[in-house]
């Protein structure tokens, strides 16, 4: 979905965005132990969830590492406005996914509201995302906490984002989708009457 009348800006992070399902595919746990190697940001997971003992065990580990301060569950389904609210707030978003994830809906909206967003370095994101800032080096704790406080503080990173995202959103919009569908029907036609 492009927005072109939705505008961002980059802007200082203090709070780290990790929207979708909570169930061990989407690397919560990661974004956790993360939260250990940084100062200053909380990390907000929002969304239902989606394996109860995954969840558990994420609570655990928050209270463990002693950091039920700094990370904020809203563990419960947010509809789709509620959702779109979070994301048109927030500065910036993490989805730690396992390498072989196939594809993320999320991402496709972080997109849309131009969030900057990071995420990991696997084969499906690398289809879509063009851009090397939005990508974690290793889907380590320590690499994901250094790749967060690169981007929550710098503003060029965030502005780079912000753009190729507007680009992407764009580009995949009905109204470019339609176009270039009727394009191909007119060469196709064309190629037609020439035989």
């Amino acid at each position: 979905i492009h927005r072109p009348d939705f505008q961002r800006e980059p802007a200082e992070a203090d709070t780290a965005l990790l929207p979708g399902i909570i169930r061990p595919i989407k690397g919560h746990h990661i974004a956790v132990e993360a939260m250990q190697h940084l100062d200053d940001i909380t990390l907000r997971i929002v969304g239902g969830v989606g394996d109860q003992e995954y969840y558990e065990e994420v609570c655990d580990l928050v209270e463990q590492l002693n950091l039920s301060d700094r990370v904020e569950f809203v563990p419960e389904f947010v509809p789709e406005q509620e959702l779109f609210r979070e994301l048109r707030e927030a500065n910036l978003v993490i989805l730690p996914y396992e390498h072989h994830t196939s594809m993320s809906g999320m991402l496709s909206h972080c997109i849309s509201w131009r969030v900057p967003t990071l995420v990991t370095d696997c084969p499906a994101f690398r289809s879509v995302l063009p851009i090397e800032e939005a990508f974690f080096e290793e889907r380590t704790p320590k690499r994901i906490a250094n790749r967060i406080q690169d981007v929550r503080i710098g503003l060029a990173q965030q502005e780079r984002l912000i753009r190729q995202f507007g680009e992407l959103s764009e580009r995949y919009s009905w109204a470019s989708i339609g176009e270039r569908t009727v394009e191909l029907y007119v060469t196709y036609a064309d190629t037609k009457d020439d035989d």
